[in-house]
């Protein structure tokens, strides 16, 4: 965060801490009916956002209230907060086999856009590493790995997403 303040998994928990390396607050994992996926991402109004592995976007606030534990279904990955703290960016693939997408949500988990990624060979290309903001906010960047066989070279792509 900002301020300084880091959010962490523990076993059973996930945590902030400030500076000085004192708890800020705790919540139980358990209530979120799942396993973290990937790292947690805090907005710059301090509001803790992270997926879990049955397919939920977890929402905490800057004080340690539960704000919302939202079911997008699929797999998903990869989560991106604009600066400003009113854009959620995230990978979701329905199933596999099947083309991911890449959705704006509001801070309100409201879907905004959606923007499906191609398949090549008969595989689905996902995002490669995290994806970032631009400085402005206005575009979302990201590569993606596709398939590598003995006969096909692996199609990789480089996207900037308008994300206004």
């Amino acid at each position: 965060h900002p301020n300084g303040s880091v959010v962490l998994f523990r076993p059973s928990s996930i945590d902030m801490w400030n500076p000085g390396g004192s708890p800020v607050w705790s919540q139980g994992l358990s209530q979120f009916g799942g396993q973290p996926q990937g790292e947690a991402t805090v907005a710059a109004d301090g509001r803790t956002y992270f997926l879990t592995s049955n397919a939920r976007v977890n929402v905490i606030s800057s004080t340690g209230q539960v704000v919302s534990s939202t079911v997008l279904g699929g797999l998903l990955s990869d989560q991106v907060i604009r600066q400003d703290g009113n854009l959620i960016v995230l990978e979701r693939q329905p199933n596999f086999g099947v083309a991911s997408e890449i959705q704006g949500y509001s801070k309100a988990m409201n879907l905004l856009w959606s923007q499906p990624l191609p398949i090549d060979f008969g595989m689905t290309i996902t995002v490669y590493q995290r994806m970032v903001f631009g400085a402005t906010g206005e575009f979302v960047y990201f590569g993606t790995a596709g398939p590598y066989t003995a006969a096909n070279e692996a199609h990789c792509y480089l996207y900037a997403l308008d994300a206004r």
